[in-house]
């Protein structure tokens, strides 16, 4: 009997004993960290589309490629835009000229003008002369009439020379040839084409790793259509779907630890909480519950918290999209802000794979102006000389 209850006093003794060091264990370690393994790897998965419509000429990237920002993906059929390139390029040239006599026809017109005042000058002293003694017989009345219809003919064409000084004017004063509407217009059209010649060449727009390829060789491709997917290699996140009941202590800017079921526990990743999510997973849904019934269940929600990961360590050993974590958050530092602060209008996220479009096309469009322009320049200050004129 002895023996049974000593046996008996040793199980309680040790069952005591291991609750007490697990209670030590909570208060001293635990009670500091909320985990999960509900928690899954996210970044932002690239949808590569063509931005005009044409035929696939040659694939340059696959599944599982390591591509740079600005690599070739894709080439697209390009003689139809070759055509437009051309034929705007020969247009552009074309308008820079047609401007340029525009305003050669100034400097024409008020030449013009000048000639016919210095006419009019001695047809006026003709008239004048002849006007005066034609009362004596001086002169013959046809003689007269001759002068008079001369100087009154003169009059008649510099009004006629002034309207079209006015009208030459009109079509140049404010501007260059380089700036004149026409020239402007032909410039965008080569812009233009010259931009939908460059987009004949699909290119990533980050660096990252190929997924998805679906388009082949020949293939007809029209603007949305998806060819490939790009996930940019650093731009990762985890987000970890916390219990409703875990939250109250988790705030922006607590330490995370998180291993992914990948590499194991030999492989510890350190983040930082970055946000919490504004809904549960549940509310987005495609069919969101409805509480307002007669049966209704508590069921426990799980909130999205964003964890940023260290690029260091993300470099040193990469995650794919998807994969599992497991994920302990620090929750001792209880002064840090529940709610997201205000951020700066700076992108989080920037490619200049698409702002670069055009660029060697407003080159090319200011050397055709260039090559085409032989006007010497027509300032203001002589425009407001042949203006006092008229």
């Amino acid at each position: 009997m002895d023996r049974k209850y000593k046996a008996l006093f040793a199980v309680l003794i040790t069952f005591t004993s291991l609750l007490c060091m697990a209670f030590v264990s909570w208060w001293v370690f635990f009670r500091f960290y909320k985990s999960t393994r509900d928690s899954y790897v996210h970044g932002n998965p690239i949808l590569i589309t063509p931005q005009i419509s044409s035929y696939v000429t040659s694939i340059h990237s696959d599944d599982t490629f390591l591509i740079e920002e600005g690599q070739i993906l894709v080439k697209l059929e390009t003689i139809d835009f070759e055509t437009v390139y051309e034929r705007t390029r020969a247009e552009l040239a074309n308008a820079t000229r047609q401007t340029v006599l525009k305003f050669e026809a100034v400097r024409e017109a008020y030449a013009e003008l000048k000639a016919e005042k210095s006419i009019l000058i001695k047809a006026q002293v003709d008239y004048e002369d002849r006007k005066a003694v034609v009362d004596s017989g001086a002169v013959s009345q046809e003689d007269f009439i001759a002068a008079e219809s001369f100087y009154l003919a003169t009059l008649s064409r510099i009004e006629m020379l002034k309207s079209k000084l006015k009208m030459a004017i009109a079509y140049v004063r404010g501007t260059t040839v380089e700036t004149h509407p026409v020239v402007e217009a032909a410039k965008e059209a080569f812009i233009e084409a010259s931009v939908n010649l460059e987009r004949c060449v699909i290119r990533s727009p980050a660096t990252g790793i190929v997924t998805l390829r679906s388009v082949q060789v020949g293939e007809a491709v029209n603007p949305k259509d998806s060819l490939m997917t790009v996930v940019p290699i650093e731009q990762m996140w985890v987000n970890a779907n916390f219990k409703e009941t875990q939250l109250s202590k988790i705030r922006i800017g607590q330490k995370v630890d998180m291993t992914a079921d990948m590499y194991g526990y030999s492989v510890v990743y350190h983040g930082v909480v970055e946000g919490i999510s504004g809904g549960t997973g549940a509310v987005f849904s495609l069919l969101p519950p409805q509480e307002a019934t007669g049966n209704w269940i508590k069921i426990v929600q799980r909130l999205p918290v964003r964890i940023t990961l260290d690029p260091k360590e993300l470099r040193e050993h990469p995650l794919r999209l998807g994969l599992t974590m497991e994920t302990h958050v620090h929750v001792n530092d209880l002064d840090l802000p529940q709610n997201p602060q205000p951020r700066n209008e700076k992108p989080i996220y920037l490619t200049e794979v698409y702002s670069i479009q055009g660029e060697q096309g407003k080159k090319d469009a200011k050397e055709i102006i260039r090559q085409n322009n032989t006007l010497e320049e027509l300032t203001e200050e002589e425009l407001n000389l042949m203006c006092r004129d008229l």
